[in-house]
């Protein structure tokens, strides 16, 4: 969950606070917490093999 979902939750699970949401806060914690360069998604920049490996058959003994 995020977002307005996640401040709704909140407000019927306790009754001790209430939550509000502002849209520009979640980024601007993000950038607070982790350097620009690791909020990027690793596996985005994976690529697929050029060739496939493998394809030789299994020698017999």
């Amino acid at each position: 969950m995020t977002g307005p979902e996640i401040v709704d939750y909140i407000n019927t699970h306790q009754s001790y606070f209430k939550a509000k949401y502002r849209p520009g806060v979640e980024e601007f914690v993000k950038a607070r917490i982790m350097k620009e360069k690791y909020l990027d998604d690793p596996l985005a920049k994976l690529s697929e093999p050029k060739e496939a490996l493998g394809d030789e058959p299994i020698p017999t003994r």
